[in-house]
């Protein structure tokens, strides 16, 4: 099951299956068609994960998140 939805400015929706990937194709969609503005809910429980802005310069993505994300040692 896909547990994230991701919402491009109420264009359309996608749906992924970790966090991560959803903040990625965020990042993606933003950056190459065009959207200003995706949001990142957890399916199941309904609450905001994350948003991914674009930059007022047009040329980055800005990524807020709800909780820290761990990174996992190498």
């Amino acid at each position: 099951m896909r547990k994230y939805e991701t919402d491009y400015a109420g264009a359309w929706r996608g749906f992924c299956k970790t966090r991560e990937s959803a903040i990625v194709a965020g990042i993606r969609h933003i950056l190459q068609d065009g959207y200003t503005t995706c949001t990142i809910t957890d399916r199941e429980t309904g609450l905001f994960v994350a948003r991914v802005n674009l930059d007022p310069t047009r040329r980055r993505a800005v990524v807020e998140t709800q909780k820290i994300i761990k990174r996992i040692p190498r």
